[in-house]
Formats: structure tokens, C-alpha cells, sequence
């Protein structure tokens, strides 16, 4: 019987395999041109890069209440991220295999480390806005913040941010005080955008969200060619039983980066955002975090990241000679045709395109996509409002889920699917099973939160029964005069919340604390913030979101592994690189837009003036819970059911891209039993190789030509 002939047609490039730039590749860095030193190395410039990719997220807040934005324009600047991944992604992965690309990682990593320095200088550039207003007394060394009204208001009692003791010409911020004059009821418009108010748009937020968006935009080109290159890069020069192990690996230890984000965003929310030292806490109504401060130090990480990677070799040297035979080689220098470049691509899209199960992997991964975007934007900023905790905790919350469900989830899952060398077909029942969990899961949701906050003054009377905002009839304020335009929430004495010091009669200050709040009782004093609430529903809803985290991230490795199993070997490259842009164009893209929209539906209380509305102030808590949580559901169930439908496919499939690991068995046997390689070819024993053939059948001769 002739065997089947195996050309070798490898043509070796040592130089190509050592690490160094030109002609500088010293002995002592050979050490490192291995496929453990490169991931472990680009694993530090993975967790930067995903750190910073997610930082803005736990600034949401923070950025709505600086600089006046609403959830519909937050999800906007995080969506400039993508444009600029969607401008590159494709042109990055046809080039996969054509260009250096541990080089092509070092300038993705550089790109992302100008991308937050750029966002920083927003600070920079916003601060006048806040320093036009600062004056200093004689004698003094206090700076004034004037954070005034876009109106005039003569109930307003000012304090320095340092020494409130100091006296009321010093004033970081407006507290509206009960006064008997008839002007504090904000009918006196006097209105200019060029002065700061919490909340509102002022002179500088055009310039803010440009800045900020052209770092997204950056940080989306940098993004483009990480995930198709590392990929390919991993996947030609390893072992295909070993790609989801390493490609795993890069992946879990990004996977940290959201929980980074989260926690150094909690931690920066914590500082005041001038880095002044202040009597204000977090739970004060008009602070404000160093939000600027994370994109600063993690884009120069970056920039240092970045600089390892330029050292690495194209590709890594083969371990044995059959080892060759199942890589393609790499093509020869070609001179850059656009029209035949056009050509290729059109022909692997097509192919793709009839790939029914790739399709549908492609469409379920869209939609999971779409609610990942949505609740990562937001998740904060949901936590906030839903459970009423400050932005600061918020995040370390967000950040210590991240690390405990959504790292291990990634890890286990590349491990699983490595050392059980999962097949397609099971890995589509992984898929099926786990999302379905997380389905269920989500549907707790519904139940998990709590109420809306009670506002004497807005949604409450001074009897404390709940009623319509629009109907409350003022009784004790009505001699304060107070404007239903500042918005200013005090805990009372008594345990309620009031909608101003305004509402709660207060006339006077003395530090932090509000005194003279005739409407609370007799010595009624005041505390600026919301009471704190016994809703008790914050542990169970991160307990369901962890184990959600886990499951969903979980599938991460057996679907990567299906879609690069499902296409032709010679389309691989382009393949993850198409579904990660559709999965960015239709779910990346738009779910921090739409979610954000639908944020904003659920507001009933927004910051104004007379001639501008800034961001939301108080939300509708189980309008909100509803619409997001029925959303999420409804995004979870429909990519089950294409799961489904590509399963039953999947089933009927028998041309998995899984040749090569008949080749790696035949390395196996030969290259790891040298007493066997010492015996003559008609002693040699081909049965672990060709299992169903007959048993008594030796092979007289085994030669490759």
C-alpha cells in the first residue's frame, strides 16, 4: 500500500527566531525567545492595556456630575473606543501572518499609553473652569473654589473646602440655605455657562468629551490588532493542544485588568479631584473624584509595557522536524497588491460566510456582547444608584468580583479545554449549558435591588407618606423660598432625607453640619447626603453576578476554540478577526449607547438651570432595575437559542480544522520512544497512530519523500 507523501518544503530563517532588533541580538536574550518568556511578558501589557480599557467605566459618575453629561453621552464617548477599533480590526487580521508581529503588539501598546495620557490632560484643560472662580483674602493662604449657581441665589451659604471655620467668603460650593427672602426662588435667571455648577454643562464639556473621545478613539486602534495577532501568533508556534492553554492564560491574567480598574478607580474616587485635602467625604453631594489621575498612571505604564515587546523574534524555533510539517509556512516577501489584497479578502469572506455554524456563533456572540458592553459601561454606576453606596465602594465591589469570578472563569476554562483537548462538538454543549445558567441567573435580577430614596420636599411630605413629585405641597418650607432647582439631599436629624437644607429649614452651618432646621424639630440639625439605607440586597445581587461572571467567562476558551476549529486553517486568522469586528460593530459599539439611553429613561430628578439640562440626579429605582435587568435578559436568551441551532449542525460536521493533531500523535511515537526509533522500520508498531486498522498488519517500510 503507498503511503502518502509529506513534502517538506520549510524553508528556515534562524535569524528570523532570535530575539533583538537588527542587528543587536546578543546571547543573552536568546533566553527569552521562548513561547512562556513572550506570554508572560505581553501578559503585563495585556492587564495595562485592559486596565485602562475599563477604567473609564468607574468614572462615569464622576465625569456626568463634572462636567453636566447625560448616560446617552457617557455611552457615546466609551462607544469612540470602537470606532477606532472598527476602523483597523479587519486590515489587522488579513495582515496577521504577513507582518513582525510581536512588533505590531509594541506599537498597539504604545498607542494605548498616549491614548490615557491624552484623556488625562481633559483635567488639565477643565480646571479653569473651577480656578476662574478661585480667589484668596488678604492675608490668607485659603483658595476659593466658587462653585456658584448658574443662577443667583441669596439663600446660598458658601464654606472653604479646608477651613470652613475660616468664614463664608470662601466657597467651594453653593448650600442653599431656608431664607425669608423672595429672590431664592430662582425666578431671578441670570444665566452663564462660563460658571460651574454640579451637574450642569459649562464652558468646558465640549472640549472634555472631544479629548476623551480622541483617547478612546486611539485606544480602539490599539485594541484592533491584539486579539487576531496574539492568536495567530501563539496558534503557529506552539502546539494546537497547547493554544487555548496559553491563549488562555493571556487572556485570564487580562481578565484582572477590569477588577484593577475597578479597584484604582475606587481608590481614586476617594481623593478629591483638585488633590486638595478636604472636610468633604465621598457620600457628600457635591464631591468629586480624581478621576483624571488613573488614565495618567496607567498610560505611562503602558508606554513602559510597551517596550519588551519590540525585542521579541517573528516567530519562535521549531522543537523537532515534524514539528514543521503541520505549521504553514511562512510566505514569501511579496510586493503589496491592493487589488489582489481586495481579491483574498473577498473570497476568505465569502467562505466565512457560508459557514452556517460559524454564523451563528458569530450572531449569539454579537447579542452576548451587546449586554457585556452595556452592563460594563454602567455597572457602577448601577450599584450606586440601586444600592445606594458611594462611587468609591462601588468600584472596589465591581473590582473584587471581577478577580474572584471572571479571572477564574477565564483560567479554568483555557485549562479545561487544554487538558481534556475538548472536541467542537463538546465545547458547543459547554456553551449551551453554562449561558443557560447565567440566563437563569439574571432573572434574579428582578428581585435584587432597592427603593427609590425618600425626599421630603420631592417624593415625601413632612408626615413621611410618599407622594407624586409633582404634587408635593410645601407647608414648613413655604416661608424659606427655596428653589425646586437645587438639589442639594441632607439627612435630618430625624432619620429622613430632605431634597435641600432648604426644605429642612436649615438656616445656618457650622462646619459639615446644618443647624437651625426648623422643619426636622426643635435642635434639628442635618447632615449633607442621603441616610444610609438597610436594604440589605447588595451581597445577595454580587453573590448572583459573581457566579454569572464565572459561567460566562468560563465559555470563553471552548468558544474561541470552535471558532477557529470551524474554518479553513488557511482562514483562521481572518475568521477571529471578523468576529471580533462584527462582535464589536453590532454589540461593543451600540451597548453602551443604547444602555445608556436606557439609563436615562429611568431619571426623575435632572439637574437645570434655567436655559440648560445637565446630569441625572436622582433615578427611579425599580424603573431602572426593570428595564436593565429585562434587557439583559432578553440579550441572553436569544443567543442560546442560536447556540442551540449551530449544535445540531456542529453534530453533522466532520471537517473540524483538527488535522494536525494527527501529526502531533505521530511525533509522539516517534520522537518520544527512542527504543523504538532504534529498531528497523518493520519492528516499528503503527497501531496508537491508525486505530481501526488490523492489528496483524505491520508496515514494511515508512518513509517520507
Amino acid at each position: 500500500m503507498d503511503r502518502p507523501k509529506i513534502e517538506m518544503v520549510y524553508e528556515d530563517n534562524e535569524d528570523d527566531t532570535k530575539c533583538g532588533i537588527g542587528g543587536c541580538k546578543p546571547k543573552c536574550l536568546q533566553l527569552f525567545a521562548k513561547m512562556a518568556a513572550f506570554v508572560g511578558v505581553y501578559s503585563i501589557s495585556s492587564l495595562l492595556t485592559s486596565t485602562l480599557n475599563i477604567y473609564i467605566a468607574s468614572q462615569i459618575t464622576t465625569l456626568e456630575k463634572q462636567f453636566g453629561l447625560s448616560s446617552a453621552q457617557t455611552g457615546f464617548i466609551l462607544s469612540c473606543n470602537d470606532i477606532g477599533y472598527l476602523s483597523t480590526t479587519l486590515f489587522a487580521s488579513y495582515l496577521a501572518r504577513r507582518v513582525h508581529i510581536p512588533r505590531i503588539l509594541f506599537a498597539s501598546t504604545m498607542f494605548y499609553g498616549v491614548a490615557g495620557i491624552v484623556a488625562s490632560t481633559a483635567y488639565f484643560v477643565s480646571i479653569g473652569s473651577l480656578r476662574r472662580h478661585i480667589r484668596s483674602s488678604p492675608g490668607s493662604e485659603v483658595f476659593n473654589i466658587s462653585l456658584n449657581n448658574s443662577y443667583e441665589s441669596t439663600n446660598t451659604f458658601h464654606y472653604d473646602i479646608k477651613t470652613p471655620e475660616k468664614s463664608m467668603n470662601f466657597l467651594p460650593f453653593p448650600v442653599p440655605m431656608c431664607s425669608s427672602d423672595p429672590m431664592n426662588s430662582g425666578l431671578n435667571c441670570t444665566e452663564n455657562i462660563g460658571k460651574f455648577s454640579i451637574g450642569l454643562p459649562n464652558e468646558y464639556t465640549l472640549t472634555v468629551m472631544v479629548l476623551i473621545s480622541i483617547g478612546m478613539l486611539l485606544q480602539g486602534v490599539g485594541k484592533a490588532p491584539r486579539y487576531p495577532l496574539i492568536a495567530s501568533y501563539i496558534d503557529d508556534n506552539v502546539k494546537q493542544t497547547k493554544t487555548p492553554m496559553f491563549v488562555g492564560i493571556t487572556t485570564g491574567i487580562g481578565i484582572f485588568g477590569p477588577a484593577i480598574a475597578f479597584a484604582c478607580g475606587g481608590l481614586f474616587s476617594n481623593i478629591y479631584v483638585t488633590l486638595e485635602e478636604t472636610l468633604m467625604t465621598p457620600t457628600h453631594p457635591e464631591w468629586i473624584g480624581a478621576w483624571w489621575l488613573g488614565f495618567m498612571v496607567f498610560g505611562v505604564l503602558s508606554l513602559i509595557a510597551a517596550i519588551p515587546l519590540l525585542f521579541f523574534p517573528r516567530r519562535m524555533k521549531r522543537t523537532s522536524p515534524l514539528k514543521e510539517w503541520q505549521k504553514p509556512q511562512r510566505e514569501k516577501a511579496k510586493p503589496f497588491n491592493f487589488k489582489d489584497t481586495v481579491k483574498d479578502v473577498v473570497k476568505i469572506f465569502h467562505r466565512l460566510s457560508l459557514n452556517s455554524i460559524f454564523v451563528l456563533l458569530v450572531l449569539g456572540n454579537c447579542l452576548l456582547m451587546f449586554s457585556v458592553a452595556g452592563m460594563v459601561a454602567f455597572s457602577s454606576k448601577y450599584m450606586e444608584v440601586e444600592f445606594h453606596v458611594p462611587t468609591w465602594k462601588a468600584n472596589i465591589l465591581m473590582g473584587a468580583v471581577a478577580v474572584v469570578s471572571a479571572s477564574m472563569g477565564t483560567v479554568i476554562g483555557g485549562c479545561v479545554t487544554t487538558k481534556f483537548r475538548l472536541h467542537p462538538v463538546t465545547c458547543f454543549k459547554l456553551l449551551i449549558a453554562f449561558h443557560s445558567v447565567t440566563l437563569a441567573l439574571s432573572c434574579l435580577g428582578f428581585y435584587l435591588g432597592c427603593p427609590t430614596p425618600s425626599l421630603v420636599g420631592f417624593n415625601k411630605d413632612y408626615d413621611g407618606n410618599a407622594v407624586n413629585a409633582t404634587a408635593v405641597t410645601q407647608t414648613c418650607e413655604s416661608t424659606c423660598n427655596c428653589d425646586s432647582r437645587d438639589y442639594f439631599p441632607v439627612c435630618g436629624s430625624d432619620g429622613m432625607n430632605y431634597f435641600s437644607p432648604c426644605y429642612a429649614g436649615c438656616s445656618s452651618m457650622n462646619k459639615l453640619t446644618l443647624e437651625g432646621c426648623s422643619c426636622i424639630g426643635v435642635n434639628g440639625t442635618a447632615a449633607p447626603g442621603l441616610c444610609k439605607t438597610e436594604c440589605g440586597m447588595l451581597f445577595p445581587a454580587l453573590a448572583v453576578g459573581a457566579i454569572s461572571n464565572f459561567f460566562s467567562t468560563f465559555c470563553i476558551m471552548p468558544m474561541f476554540t470552535v471558532f477557529i476549529r470551524c474554518v479553513q486553517h488557511s482562514d483562521k486568522a481572518f475568521a477571529v478577526g471578523l468576529s471580533a469586528f462584527l462582535a464589536t460593530l453590532l454589540g461593543w459599539f451600540p451597548g453602551p449607547v443604547v444602555f445608556g439611553k436606557v439609563v436615562d429613561t429611568a431619571c426623575i430628578l435632572w439637574r437645570k438651570s434655567c436655559l440648560r439640562q445637565g446630569a441625572c440626579a436622582l433615578y427611579d429605582n425599580d424603573d431602572l432595575r426593570y428595564k436593565l435587568v429585562g434587557l439583559q435578559v432578553l440579550l441572553k436568551i436569544l443567543p442560546v437559542i442560536l447556540f442551540i441551532i449551530a449544535f445540531i449542525k456542529a453534530r453533522r460536521k466532520t471537517n473540524w480544522s483538527i488535522e494536525e493533531r494527527q501529526l502531533e500523535d505521530v511525533e509522539t511515537v516517534v520522537f518520544l520512544n527512542e527504543k523504538e526509533m532504534k529498531k528497523t522500520p518493520t519492528d516499528w508498531d503503527m497501531e496508537p497512530i491508525y486505530k481501526g486498522r488490523d492489528q496483524s498488519k505491520k508496515f514494511k517500510s515508512f518513509s517520507y519523500q
